[in-house]
């Protein structure tokens, strides 16, 4: 069952990561070469919520389904205990937890570093830039468009560098004002240009016989300039190109990090997995329904109680990792907080105290009813 609601469950999440993919991908940010190998990358950090998930809806269905149909109350009349039964499933959960952290502490930070790399080559690699005929083209993120009318396979006799696409004639370009740049915008006409690689693996843009419009001014007039050649570095060099995300940081060097960044994603790595089996512990005794209720009775509150605790614990990295929550107790905090609040009561019924203690209220009860008639 849990098997079936992973592959459910992971192909439709993947549909929706696969429509991002080709989105991005239209505007240019990821090449199009790419997108069945970032499809692919993105399973590991879709599985950091569809592991639990999985297993949760998977306890649910299943013990639902048992308790609607009396198998249960045949299975108590064998002798077969709650205990037992809260067990297994525990097992199971504390099997699929060794997954999850295998998954978070090693499979997700390998991927988006995967991810990471196969953009920064892109970024360093001219021969990734799919220029056709009459597209429109953004380069160096967003900071020049370009719209071009031909594009033919002659190469530029004026290509000097490592590699170079087709050759580009009759480019319209925009050039948006930038704060930082403090640069008005920019307007122009080239006849020829062409992408190329230097020594250094930095992109160029180069235009050949052209005309920039700058302005308009103060006056409400533009300034009209004529050139042979121009240059354009394409790759922005505001970050660190050796910078990754924190998520794609292996966990060998997390836990050499200091900073409540560093604590807010080792804590999410962690506590992803740690939370299965308190998840299991609540789904157990929510799932447990009499056969009168019918099989979904109890399928409302047991989301409401998976859904708060990822909420909550999303939210509570964000204060973490922005330093406004403590790094301790941090997330480990929510997993103890529904330990107590939320497993430990509805395991309680099942107990023989809790049955011990509710008898002897229903004899105070009909004492007290006894006397009242008296």
């Amino acid at each position: 069952m849990q098997v079936i609601f992973y592959i459910i469950l992971n192909a439709i999440f993947l549909c929706q990561s696969f429509i991002q993919i080709l989105r991005s991908a239209s505007k240019g940010d990821i090449p199009a070469q790419l997108v069945t190998e970032m499809l692919m990358l993105s399973i590991p950090n879709m599985s950091i919520l569809m592991i639990p998930l999985t297993v949760y809806l998977g306890i649910l269905v299943a013990h639902a389904r048992l308790g609607a149909d009396s198998e249960f109350v045949v299975m108590k009349s064998l002798g077969v205990t709650p205990f037992s039964i809260l067990k297994g499933a525990f097992i199971l959960g504390v099997f699929t937890a060794v997954v999850a952290l295998f998954n978070s502490l090693y499979l997700v930070p390998k991927a988006q570093a995967k991810q990471e790399t196969l953009l920064q080559d892109a970024r360093e690699n001219s021969s990734y830039f799919a220029i056709n005929s009459g597209q429109i083209i953004r380069f160096g993120n967003n900071r020049l468009i370009a719209y071009i009318d031909d594009v033919n396979d002659e190469k530029s006799n004026k290509v000097s560098s490592k590699k170079d696409l087709r050759k580009m004639e009759n480019v319209y370009l925009f050039m948006p004002q930038t704060s930082r740049q403090k640069r008005p915008t920019t307007i122009g006409y080239a006849e020829k240009g062409y992408v190329t690689q230097d020594e250094d693996n930095i992109m160029w843009l180069v235009l050949e016989d052209g005309t920039f419009y700058i302005g308009p001014n103060e006056k409400n007039k533009y300034t009209k300039m004529d050139y042979d050649e121009y240059r354009t570095q394409l790759a922005d060099n505001s970050q660190d190109q050796n910078e990754i995300k924190i998520n794609a940081v292996p966990t060998s060097e997390l836990l050499t990090m200091s900073g409540p960044v560093a604590t807010a994603e080792l804590q999410w790595r962690l506590c992803v997995a740690l939370a299965i089996p308190i998840l299991t512990l609540i789904v157990v005794p929510l799932a447990n329904v009499r056969p009168r209720q019918g099989k979904f009775a109890k399928f409302l509150p047991a989301l409401m109680i998976y859904g708060s605790f990822f909420l909550l614990m999303v939210s509570l990295k964000h204060l973490i990792s922005k330093g406004i929550f403590p790094a301790f107790p941090g997330l480990y905090i929510l997993i103890f907080a529904y330990f107590v609040l939320f497993a430990v009561p509805l395991n309680m019924t099942e107990t023989k105290w809790y049955k011990k203690y509710q008898l002897q209220k229903i004899r105070k009860q009909s004492d007290k009813s006894k006397e009242i008639k008296n």
